[in-house]
């Protein structure tokens, strides 16, 4: 129905423009057959805008390198950061994968350092008992935090790839849950 009516009106608009060419009315016609239409309109086809000053305008558009004209033209790289609103969960993913990274730098550096080290188990032990109780405390809640953010949200990761929990509400009170939960599960280690 609709491709009919379209059809129906170019007909007619086309008709219509032969009628006031055969009149003599539209004398600056005459240089319209020069000009690109579309197949369904008798409005010419839009034409690109060429800077006659761009030195890439003459090149294809493969031969020429956009990282090196948007920085010509003073463009910032696309998609910038500027342009985001900072959410809750661009924070937990980044802090996800600097944790993952850290706890992985850890273990490797620790066991090298054990590996190497020339203290003995026993007097790391005794300097650690030798140290006053908020120190170990704020030590050991410094480790355990990111175990269990790390930990938690991961878990919330295999969550999501079954499918659940995919909606905006259920992502930030999930994010919000394991900021909580966290926090009570490194103090809870700590105290340990």
């Amino acid at each position: 129905m609709l491709a009919s009516r379209s059809l129906l009106s170019s007909r007619v608009a086309v008709s219509q423009l032969n009628l006031i060419r055969g009149a003599g009315l539209g004398r600056q016609c005459a240089a319209d057959a020069a000009i690109p239409r579309s197949k369904f309109t008798t409005t010419p086809a839009p034409r690109r805008a060429v800077d006659i000053n761009d030195p890439d305008a003459a090149k294809p558009t493969l031969d020429v390198d956009a990282y090196a004209k948007s920085e010509r033209l003073g463009r910032p790289s696309s998609p910038h950061f500027t342009i985001y609103q900072i959410q809750q969960q661009m924070y937990m993913s980044l802090t996800h994968r600097v944790t993952g990274v850290g706890l992985g730098a850890l273990f490797y550096l620790g066991g090298i350092w054990y590996a190497v080290s020339p203290y003995s188990s026993a007097e790391v032990v005794n300097l650690v008992h030798s140290l006053p109780p908020s120190v170990v405390f704020a030590g050991k809640f410094t480790l355990a935090l990111p175990i269990v953010y790390h930990s938690l949200t991961g878990v919330r990761h295999l969550v999501w790839d079954t499918g659940r929990m995919l909606t905006v509400k259920n992502v930030y009170n999930s994010g919000y849950a394991i900021m909580a939960a966290s926090a009570l599960g490194a103090a809870y280690l700590a105290m340990q």
